[in-house]
């Protein structure tokens, strides 16, 4: 949860005050806190520099495929998060 809600807007605040609430373990934190951050910074950089050059004329489309982009990075981490999280089948 913690990684992807770097691409909520607003959801790193909440997030952050929720954690710190519920007193969720420092380490684990700022592990997943340190991938969020690597991973959101990577893509906005990525983004900033491609779509600058593919999207100089039409602005607009820029901002949709940006925003498809997060989109489609926050649902693949959410994907892998629930196949770890499900449990082994019986035999």
């Amino acid at each position: 949860m913690i990684v992807v809600a770097r691409y909520v807007p607003g959801g790193r605040t909440a997030v952050t005050l929720t954690a710190g609430a519920v007193h969720h373990p420092l380490s684990s934190f700022s592990f997943y806190d340190g991938i969020a951050a690597t991973s959101w910074a990577t893509y906005a950089a990525l983004v900033g520099y491609l779509g600058g050059a593919a999207f100089e004329d039409e602005p607009l489309i820029g901002v949709l495929f940006g925003l498809g982009l997060a989109a489609c990075v926050a649902g693949a981490i959410e994907l892998v998060r629930r196949a770890r999280r499900r449990p082994a089948p019986r035999r």
